[in-house]
């Protein structure tokens, strides 16, 4: 896949090199097929410093991508937060 310009397969100027079969999954984010039911014991873990150095030889990442999970990640924090807050002033009455 060296020869393909990533950027523009992603902006949609070229034809993709494979089109994936329709009884597959093809999902952007995990959101958009639900959640798995046994996601819960992930939700500790946490990426190492060498998975990070394992990904450097990759010569596409995806921004928009990138940008999107960030967004989730934070919009998830910011609501646990309301959450708590509001938990705690409940308790407080």
């Amino acid at each position: 896949f060296d020869c393909i310009d990533w950027g523009l397969l992603e902006a949609g100027y070229l034809k993709p090199p494979f089109v994936p079969a329709c009884d597959e999954i093809h999902a952007e984010q995990q959101q958009c097929i639900g959640r798995p039911p046994d996601d819960d014991k992930y939700s500790k873990v946490r990426i190492s410093s060498q998975f990070n150095q394992s990904l450097s030889n990759f010569k596409f990442k995806s921004v928009k991508v990138i940008q999107a999970e960030i967004v989730q990640v934070l919009e998830k924090i910011h609501s646990q937060r309301n959450n708590s807050n509001n938990n705690s002033q409940t308790n407080d009455k």
